[in-house]
């Protein structure tokens, strides 16, 4: 929590209690009690599952947040007992959030509606699975990435928007397997032997300058790890080392993240990051898996090549504030008591703000925050 004190007109002092630690570090979950299942209007930040014979009436999960003016807009993961979608909802301010249309909306490879991706249609790249998306907004459309599964493997494909809410499938066919080059947004599997030679998922996209950087998940057959992918306009794409990387609690090199050692909270899976560049940094959130548990790591990078992981000792139980830049377990009863995972991460102002999936049985959409360290001078009007 913080205090702010009005010291002189025009602008408040904020002092945070939980400065200890540096910057970026901190989170203090907003409310994760399980949110009752709604089809239209939350609170706290949550993102509930919806009603029975919904899109998202069984799980909710893998979100992606941007600022849009003064709109925050959620693109999130719905299931419906048998298929994961692509669903749509908007916040005024990152706590009230108001659901588009959670509907399952008809298959096609081109053109959705209402904010939402469909599965695409038989033979498809998505024509069973669409999930985990990236959004950004370049100029004046929307980009996104997402995973796409059709029925064996899970890659990435790419859709555009003019609103956020009428996306266009790019290219939903099934590319094929490359260690370098990609074509029309897509992130095919790599060869035999390499770091993502069974699935590609999860990515975290950014615009760097001129260039499209991404981090996402890629399976080897045995285990999940982060790697990385560079694009001089989002369409294509070349992987810079798919390689699987050894194990390490500390750095890491070409833009991965790799597995822990026997024992930390990162020891068997590697999710795909949350990325964002604060000034010059690279920030990175990512989930871990420790072989049953899955909880969220913090990660920095000066160059988007070169990770250290801050901690990845496994977290103790909090409904309140975690450090290391980790988000543990809830305590028994929370929505988050069995798992969090995969999140999205923004910084707007001093704040950070994620939105993580959290579940207890159903996973559900719940909120943290990182406020201002101590002495941050905040202007108003």
């Amino acid at each position: 929590m913080f205090i702010a004190s009005a010291a002189t007109a025009g602008f408040w002092i904020l002092l945070n209690a939980a400065a200890a630690e540096p910057e970026g570090t901190v989170w203090t979950k907003y409310n994760n009690v399980t949110p009752t299942p709604t089809n239209t209007v939350s609170t706290d930040g949550r993102i509930p599952i919806g009603t029975s014979g919904k899109g998202d009436a069984t799980y909710v999960a893998f979100p992606a947040v941007i600022t849009d003016g003064a709109t925050y807009k959620m693109w999130y993961g719905g299931h419906d007992g048998t298929s994961w979608r692509i669903y749509y909802a908007t916040s005024p301010d990152g706590l009230t959030w108001t659901k588009y249309d959670n509907t399952i909306p008809n298959a096609s490879d081109s053109v959705s509606t209402n904010g939402r991706i469909p599965l695409g249609t038989s033979g498809k790249g998505d024509s069973t699975q669409t999930t985990a998306p990236a959004v950004i907004k370049d100029g004046a459309t929307y980009k996104m990435w997402y995973g796409g599964l059709d029925g064996t493997n899970w890659r990435i494909y790419y859709a555009t928007s003019s609103n956020g809410l009428t996306w266009n499938k790019y290219d939903n066919t099934i590319p094929s397997a490359s260690d370098s080059v990609s074509t029309n947004g897509r992130i095919p599997l790599g060869t035999a032997g390499k770091g993502d030679s069974a699935q590609t998922r999860d990515p975290a996209v950014i615009k760097d300058g001129s260039t499209y950087k991404m981090w996402y998940g890629g399976h080897d057959g045995t285990n999940w790890r982060s790697y990385y992918a560079t694009s001089p306009d989002g369409l294509t794409w070349t992987k810079y080392n798919n390689v699987v990387p050894t194990n390490s609690d500390t750095t890491s090199t070409d833009g991965r993240i790799p597995l822990g050692t026997a024992g930390k909270g990162d020891d068997y899976y590697i999710y795909g990051c949350a990325v964002i560049k604060d000034g010059n940094t690279y920030k990175g959130w990512y989930t871990g898996v420790d072989g049953a548990i899955y909880r969220i790591y913090y990660a920095t990078s000066p160059d988007g090549l070169t990770w250290t992981k801050y901690t990845n000792d496994i977290p103790a139980n909090s409904n309140t504030n975690s450090t290391g830049g980790r988000v543990p377990l809830g305590t028994a009863g929370k929505g988050d008591e069995t798992h969090v995972l995969t999140q999205g991460v923004i910084k707007v102002g001093y704040t950070y703000y994620m939105w993580y999936g959290g579940a207890s049985g159903n996973y559900r959409i719940y909120h943290a925050r990182i406020w201002p360290p101590v002495g941050t001078i905040m202007t108003f009007h």
